[in-house]
């Protein structure tokens, strides 16, 4: 109802406005690590970003940016491609992602790091080959008993 009618926001839209102005203001290598709360979020009262990409961005610009795009799609790669254990592996993506989502809109419920452990069950899951079925061995026929 808040978020509806009354537009309410918790101030996401400034919080927003704010780390793409760091990123603008150090658009190839960011701010560093903790420097949105640096350099915004101490004045203001604000941990952070609120949205992981953006986070990236404020505190890592380009470099940071290309890094998590690379990661992510080295990893889509990886359990796209893997074969290993499907019924493991598609819960571990959805979580992954789920986090990964949630944490455009907030860090609180959802920590990212969160997602980086469900991708990494996910990789580890479909990269690790399935079992071999183990033959079934024949036994001997059992003796008959003497009477």
């Amino acid at each position: 109802e808040q978020t509806v009618q009354e537009r309410y926001l918790s101030d996401r839209t400034s919080i927003w406005q704010a780390a793409g102005q760091l990123f603008a203001d150090h658009p190839v290598a960011g701010a560093g690590l903790d420097g949105f709360y640096g350099l915004i979020g101490v004045n203001r009262a604000i941990e952070y970003p609120h949205n992981y990409v953006l986070g990236v961005a404020a505190e890592g610009g380009l470099i940071g940016l290309g890094l998590l795009a690379a990661t992510i799609l080295l990893w889509a790669r990886v359990v796209r491609r893997g074969g290993g254990h499907p019924r493991e592996t598609l819960p571990a993506v959805a979580a992954a992602v789920f986090v990964f989502l949630s944490s455009l809109f907030s860090g609180d419920y959802y920590d990212a790091r969160l997602a980086w452990l469900f991708g990494a069950l996910a990789a580890a899951a479909a990269t690790t080959p399935a079992a071999a079925p183990v033959p079934a061995t024949s036994l001997p026929d059992p003796k008959p008993v003497a009477s």
